[in-house]
């Protein structure tokens, strides 16, 4: 049977050596039982020097031999051979001896990377505007929290850069939803090639209002960015003008007074006639 299965298995002594090791395994680590037979288990998987942690858990095999339980499942994420992410998802099974207590345990490892990535694409798209490619409201949301943490943590600058196209709704129904969109991407392609690829979270809150999320970027280096974006813009010869707000995060830290200072500054810009950075 544990020959013939179709998961990984590794059988270890209270050491963490291996004593049994399935073919399913050796094919994933691209070593002969001879070769991983008295090594620890966390080496050979891993490249590590102790028993695994996975966050808060502990390793299954780590916890089963302490309890005399079945623990797990605790999903790992290693790099195989090739250099690629693979997620391992481990629960163990304690083998008792004649007295009652743990004299091994049996690790079952099922490989998970596909269902992993499924969900993480998945939970990555429901954050992305289908047109654009760019963060939606809930992502900007998500980012802005998590970027000013950092901000707290590590005490660098963080600004904040929202634009709003000015006459986009005229343009769209006079044009056609077609070339709205055309527009909107046209811009996006804009803001794409003035930030700061890996970086900048460049997010789509609403039709035609955009936000720029500027991490390690005081107040002046936002608004050279947004100089940058403005000036591509007008050599584009985009037929509608935006106006824009920048503002740098202060203490205490909090994002929703953080959004709404900008957008405050936002509505100051458009209110003042549009096309104009504030």
């Amino acid at each position: 049977l544990l020959e013939g299965a179709p998961i990984g298995i590794f059988l270890v002594d209270r050491e963490y050596a291996i004593q049994y090791v399935n073919p399913v395994l050796t094919q994933w680590i691209r070593k002969s039982a001879n070769e991983v037979v008295g090594r620890k288990c966390y080496e050979i998987l891993f490249g590590n020097q102790q028993p695994c942690e996975a966050g808060e858990k502990t390793c299954p095999a780590v916890e089963a031999l302490g309890s005399a339980k079945v623990a797990g499942p605790v999903t790992f994420l290693r790099q195989d051979p090739e250099g690629q992410q693979q997620y391992l998802q481990i629960h163990s099974h304690p083998v008792l001896g004649g007295q009652g207590s743990p004299s091994y345990a049996a690790e079952f490892i099922q490989d998970v990377t596909s269902e992993r990535l499924l969900k993480d694409y998945r939970e990555e798209a429901a954050l992305r505007d289908p047109l654009t490619g760019f963060y939606n409201r809930q992502g900007f949301n998500h980012i802005l929290e998590r970027e000013l943490k950092r901000t707290k943590r590590q005490g660098h600058p963080l600004s904040l850069c929202l634009i709003d196209l000015d006459s986009f709704k005229d343009y769209n129904d006079r044009k056609g939803e077609k070339a709205g969109d055309a527009l909107l991407e046209r811009f996006a392609g804009t803001l794409v090639a003035q930030t700061r690829v890996g970086v900048d979270a460049l997010c789509r809150l609403q039709a035609d209002t955009f936000a720029l999320i500027l991490p390690e970027a005081s107040h002046a280096q936002a608004l050279r960015i947004g100089s940058r974006v403005r000036r591509v813009a007008k050599e584009a010869q985009l037929p509608v003008s935006f106006s824009m707000a920048v503002c740098e995060s202060e203490d205490p830290v909090d994002a929703d007074a953080f959004y709404h200072r900008t957008a405050d500054t936002l509505f100051q810009a458009k209110k003042s006639g549009g096309n104009k950075t504030l």
